[in-house]
């Protein structure tokens, strides 16, 4: 039964590997980029499960979430059903489980972590350049400034052509 969830984690991992090098995680701009994955980088949330057993997956985060309590799930209904049948030829040990999509899952984790750190200084570089002390004397951005913003984007450019997936 191990092998089993490794297999489809394996599976999803692929799947959504996939799909993510279609979208260009690295060129896509930072609003679209987030609402994909989805992620906070530090918290995990329990999915939204309706009270058919219905769920939604509207990006990443919400499917490794899902897969995380269909995980509990399908461990505590094995555990159940060994008691039951008390069976203990093959107990599941929850830690013996390699789930490969647990990986990409990480890495979107630092992927959105690198990319609001972008963000935020290329938010921060383009607000100092449009402080009224920066502008020039008819209300334009300095050349300074403007080759600031210029090498930011010029470096961030070089992440664009690298599989960070």
């Amino acid at each position: 039964t191990i092998q089993m969830l490794e297999f489809i984690s394996g599976e999803l991992k692929g799947q959504l590997v996939s799909v993510l090098r279609r979208h260009k995680i690295m060129e896509i701009p930072f609003e679209s980029f987030s609402r994909l994955c989805g992620m906070s980088v530090d918290s995990t949330r329990n999915p939204e499960i309706g009270s058919d057993g219905s769920f939604e997956i509207h990006n990443c985060q919400d499917l490794f979430d899902l897969w995380d309590w269909k995980e509990r799930e399908f461990m505590n209904d094995t555990a159940k059903l060994r008691r039951f049948t008390r069976e203990s030829c093959d107990t599941i040990d929850p830690d013996n489980l390699h789930a490969p999509h647990r990986e990409l899952a990480s890495r979107l984790r630092n992927i959105v972590c690198f990319r609001r750190g972008h963000d935020n200084l290329k938010n921060v570089i383009e607000q100092i350049a449009r402080t009224p002390q920066i502008l020039t004397h008819n209300g334009d951005i300095s050349i300074v400034n403007q080759t600031a913003i210029q090498v930011l984007s010029e470096a961030y450019k070089c992440f664009e052509e690298i599989d960070v997936l």
